[in-house]
């Protein structure tokens, strides 16, 4: 029976080469910018506060010898990465491990959210490090037991082939004899011979034109690097070796200005490894110098960072954070000096890769301990094929931006509203229709927080802050047509009114934004300067508008009568009067104020208080368009209207005619000859009946009224004897000088009240002859006279037709 029993043969797994799973992490990885900030991550993690990056175009093939085991090691041209902190032990360890990282589970460590370090493969194949008292060489293509190769510095020269390689190394970042005698070098240098053709690991080759695109693409973002970082205070550098035996950079990123020692140690205090009790909120000013040899740029940050607390975070919250070694933390960081264009990034400690997926669209910087996608390019985030099924990372991405980030973000606008900034408070203010979708819950909350917080500025009082029910946003109706190009006066005349009416005018640059913003955020339009407004305001609080100057109040007449809601009107001191002054618009037609053309104002001087005066072209058709809607007590005059108001311009300048036939006129007063030309022309060109008692008719110094008889001395054709003048005179005829050219051509004035200088025209005045004016004929005509009057009329009527006329006048 033993014989049948039988042991299964056992087989090992079989597994990656090294330079396979090499490949593969080159495969998940970028091979662009990102490879740099693995090494800043590294020199971050460590506590460096310098880095500097060198390009090294030297070729080294000169320098060391070609049959040494180590040559390849040394070759050139190379990238060189220099920190001034050491490798630790754990560093050591974890350079040496595949695919896991030593800093999995330090919540402290970026490098647990960065790149792997062996995306530096992507350039070489053989990285070297070299820090305190050892050097490490990587060498993929030994045996996995023999491919890290550490050297100790003190020892180096006694390696067999090293004596005549080591020496490419010197002259950079500080590294020569001195080194190799003290056995010790103070700091880290990454040193990567860069790849010349293609092979087995990669067939990505570095030539001097993709390793200057590398960097710079690397500078582009430079700037950026050192914003949430808490060690790192500098970041260099050198596109050549002239510039390292200058110790000239080419560009360098250092914190600056006055309060460069309170930002260095506030970025310090967010070094926490463990959560803390009670939340911890650090802010600070951050200035940025980024140096070039051709200029210099500083860059000032305001930036809050927040470390939430066990009192304050959720359930959920701190659970995660134990599950995957997280610290739930957050920063914001926002540009104190900004252009519009300013487009809000994602960071991991690092900015993520500059791509849309990256960009916020906030005003401002996010950073946080977030979870990344494998690729490290974005955050990792739930799909609609996903979204039942959330895996921990993706859930707590969701808790710090829901339910940190928020907590921050309210603590930075309360920073600003401190630190009296109403300029970068309107900048912070998030578009909540157009940030990323994953943003919306956080900024959601954000408005929710601000509808009952002060948080706008306005100058009103002295200078404060308001809420936004309180606010009045400089933002004006624009109906004025084509008076757009009088708006900006308009404007200047409402924001002087709102301010003369303690108004909490919002006008800090920026505002139009907000206010769209806001109108967006909360459904409603927030209080503007709208033209129910202004009205309200000058009704309710008071008359203070009415002493305002004139030009304030035709541009308040312009604003409020434009918007074509004639209610907005009623009661307000804004009619302007011919005469300078204003009243009010009101709607009974106790004393009808008329809106005339310029022509007819002109014919009625005197009376200025009952017309209105000319403002513009487009006010003037907008009052006409009042004035024929009857809702006030304005009136578009019609002809008899005219002709009310000339008689009362009359009346006013010149009194009451005391025989009711004529009046004394002073032809140098308002009432002048060109005055009585144009009110002809008006009768003339409108054909309107002329009017009989109206006080036209110009005669030496006086100005008579047509009905009344009346006769012309003479015209072109005929003209009247003295003797007959003399009689008619006698019998209550005004005989008159020749008319003014203006008069004569008028055809009407001698169809129906002057007579022309005609025996037919005699004989019509003396048939409507009164009894008093006979008498005075009678008593006062001389014989002569009564004979050459006989003998005028008989010269042209038959006797017995002339008695018929004669029959009033006795003793002829």
């Amino acid at each position: 029976m033993a014989a049948d029993v039988l042991e299964p043969e056992y087989e090992g797994i079989i597994r990656n080469t090294l330079i396979e799973d090499l490949s593969k992490i080159l495969y998940t990885y970028s091979n662009d910018g990102q490879i740099l900030k693995e090494l800043i991550q590294n020199a971050e993690d460590a506590g460096a506060d310098k880095i500097a990056i060198l390009y090294d175009e030297r070729n080294s093939d000169k320098r060391i010898k070609q049959d040494s085991s180590y040559s390849k090691y040394f070759e050139g041209p190379a990238l060189i990465v220099y920190n001034n902190e050491e490798f630790s032990d754990a560093d050591w360890k974890g350079i040496r491990r595949i695919g896991t990282s030593i800093k999995k589970l330090d919540p402290s460590k970026v490098g647990r959210f960065g790149l792997g370090f062996k995306s530096v493969f992507h350039i070489t194949d053989y990285p070297m490090i070299i820090s305190g008292r050892l050097m490490m060489i990587l060498d993929p293509y030994r045996d996995e037991t023999r491919c890290c190769i550490p050297l100790e510095l003190s020892k180096l020269k006694l390696y067999s082939g090293m004596n005549e390689c080591y020496t490419a190394l010197f002259q950079v970042f500080d590294f020569g004899q001195n080194v190799l005698d003290a056995g010790y070098y103070n700091g880290t240098m990454f040193r990567f011979p860069l790849r010349k053709e293609t092979t087995e690991l990669s067939d990505s080759v570095y030539n001097q034109e993709k390793i200057k695109n590398l960097l710079r693409v690397f500078k582009k973002e430079a700037s950026l690097t050192l914003i949430f970082l808490k060690s790192l205070e500098e970041v260099s550098l050198y596109e050549c070796m002239d510039s390292i035996y200058e110790q000239n950079p080419d560009y360098i990123v250092t914190i600056g200005g006055s309060k460069s020692e309170i930002a260095k140690q506030s970025r310090k205090a967010m070094q926490h490894k463990t959560i803390p009790d009670e939340s911890f909120v650090n802010v600070y000013e951050l200035v940025l110098v980024t140096t070039s040899k051709r200029q210099r740029e500083d860059h000032k940050w305001l930036v809050m960072n927040r470390l939430e607390g066990i009192s304050d975070a959720s359930e959920g919250l701190l659970e995660l954070a134990t599950t995957l070694s997280y610290l739930p933390c957050v920063g914001i960081a926002v540009p104190v000096l900004s252009s519009d264009t300013f487009t809000g990034h994602i960071f991991c400690s690092l900015p993520l890769p500059m791509q849309a997926i990256s960009m916020t669209k906030l005003p401002l910087h996010i950073n946080g301990t977030f979870a990344l996608s494998e690729d490290r390019k974005q955050l990792k985030w739930a799909d609609k094929f996903s979204e039942s099924n959330k895996e921990d990372s993706v859930q707590w991405n969701e808790l710090l931006v829901s339910t940190v980030l928020p907590k921050a973000y309210i603590d930075l606008i309360m920073e600003i509203r401190n630190r009296n900034d109403e300029h970068l408070m309107l900048r912070c203010i998030p578009d909540l229709l157009e940030i990323d979708v994953i943003f919306k819950e956080c900024i959601s909350k954000l408005f929710r927080n601000l509808k009952d917080a002060p948080f706008l500025y306005t100058e009103s009082g002295g200078g404060k802050w308001i809420r936004l029910k309180d606010a009045v946003f400089q933002i004006f109706s624009e109906n004025t047509g084509n008076m757009i190009n009088f708006m900006q006066d308009i404007r200047a005349t409402l924001i002087y009114t709102m301010r003369q009416y303690k108004s909490c005018l919002v006008d800090t640059t920026g505002y139009e934004r907000v206010y769209g913003i806001l109108t967006k955020a909360f459904g409603q339009q927030p209080q503007d300067a709208s033209p129910q407004f202004i009205s309200e305001r000058l009704l309710k609080i008071g008359p203070a508008y009415t002493t305002f100057k004139e030009k304030h109040k035709l541009n308040l007449l312009v604003y409020l009568i434009s918007s074509r809601e004639d209610h907005l009107l009623k009661s307000l001191e804004l009619l302007p009067l011919a005469n300078g002054a204003f009243i009010k618009f009101a709607t009974n037609k106790v004393s009808n104020i008329f809106v005339c053309s310029s022509i007819v104002r002109q014919l009625c001087p005197g009376i200025e208080a009952r017309l209105v005066r000319t403002v513009s072209d487009q006010v003037d058709e907008w009052i006409l368009r009042l004035a024929k809607s009857g809702r006030t007590q304005l009136i578009e005059p019609g002809q008899s209207d005219v002709l009310k108001l000339i008689s009362q311009s009359i009346e006013k300048i010149l009194g009451h005619s005391k025989d009711n036939r004529t009046l004394r006129w002073q032809k140098q007063g308002q009432l002048n000859e060109k005055w009585l030309m144009f009110v002809w022309e008006y009768l003339r060109r409108d054909g309107v009946h002329l009017p009989h008692d109206l006080f036209i008719l110009p005669h030496y110094d006086k100005l008579l009224r047509l009905n009344q008889p009346l006769i012309v001395e003479s015209d072109d054709r005929c003209f009247l004897p003295a003797s007959i003048v003399r009689c008619l005179k006698e019998i209550g005829v005004t005989v008159l000088n020749p008319l003014p050219c203006y008069i004569n051509c008028c055809q009407e004035i001698y169809d129906k009240y002057v007579e022309r200088p005609t025996v037919n025209g005699v004989m019509k005045l003396v048939a409507d002859v009164c009894p008093k004016h006979v008498k005075n004929f009678n008593d006062n005509v001389q014989s002569s006279d009564k004979e050459e009057f006989v003998h005028f009329v008989g010269s042209t009527y038959s006797l017995n037709n002339a008695k018929t006329c004669f029959k009033k006048i006795k003793n002829v």
